[in-house]
């Protein structure tokens, strides 16, 4: 299993890393594609029995909030337009349930079709956000890369120490294989990383903000992996798909980013001046 996660990663990372270099339009379009495999994954987890669940719509409302984080101007001008996009998209998923489903299960099925694409879409959408967050392409490019490749050092960090040394479960209920060894290491991976990163990417910002940036990732991102198993856990899954051997699902590989951007993007906002 280690060599199909290691395969899959020696793929998918330079793609991704190419399609935040290039520019906006790669990057929302590789965006939109993995929120619309996770979305579905989402909803076929969570319709799981007897409960239908409309797909399309659910894809159609995580892209509307990723073209708000793509094109929105500014902290104010995003969060206004998210909670358009949200009253708009709970009041035609409440229209779908009434209109196709039983009695019994209207609310359970609006609920969770609601779930999916805030935790999805909108979650992911402050990663586009972030790269538009200042007027300097580069600067933006920057930034989302920082924040990727902390992300990616916690989940390293974790996955490999776990292995070798780990054994001490974190949360034995929910991750069995997380220990506080791996968690330990990925947290002072994520700093480590942070501070060799700082000059390279960010035009150096001041030594306090880079720590409390880094040791937000490094807290955020196990917990956004937890979340995701407490998800499968309550379904009674394993993974969320097979797309990615090693990984598993879209939504299992993208847990820990959909948590993490958003406080990477506030911190962003209000204690970083440039």
């Amino acid at each position: 299993m280690i060599y199909q996660r290691l395969f899959t990663s020696l793929v998918g990372i330079p793609i991704l890393f190419a399609a935040i270099w290039l520019g906006p339009f790669w990057f929302f379009s590789i965006l939109s594609v993995c929120a619309a495999i996770a979305i579905v994954e989402f909803q076929r987890m969570t319709s799981k029995g007897t409960r239908r669940s409309p797909w399309f719509l659910g894809i159609f409302w995580t892209i509307s909030f990723l073209i708000v984080g793509q094109y929105s101007v500014g902290l104010t001008q995003f969060l206004i337009i998210s909670l358009v996009t949200f009253i708009i998209g709970m009041f035609l998923t409440a229209l779908w349930v009434i209109i196709f489903c039983d009695r019994s299960t209207i609310y359970p099925t609006w609920l969770m079709t609601s779930l999916g694409p805030i935790y999805v879409g909108f979650c992911l959408s402050h990663a586009l956000a972030l790269r538009h967050l200042w007027a300097d392409d580069s600067l933006g490019r920057n930034w989302i890369l920082f924040c990727i490749i902390l992300i990616f050092a916690s989940d390293t960090g974790g996955y490999l120490v776990g292995r070798l040394i780990g054994k001490h479960p974190f949360a034995p209920i929910l991750s069995p294989s997380k220990t506080w060894e791996g968690t330990i290491a990925g947290f002072i991976l994520v700093i480590i990383a942070a501070i060799f990163l700082n000059g390279i990417l960010l035009s150096g910002i001041i030594y306090w903000q880079v720590l409390l940036i880094s040791a937000t990732v490094g807290i955020t991102a196990p917990i956004g992996d937890l979340f995701e198993s407490k998800l499968k856990r309550i379904y009674g899954l394993k993974d969320t798909g097979a797309i990615l051997p090693g990984h598993g699902g879209m939504l299992d590989r993208l847990d820990s980013i959909l948590l993490t951007v958003p406080f990477v993007y506030y911190l962003a906002v209000t204690i970083v001046h440039y």
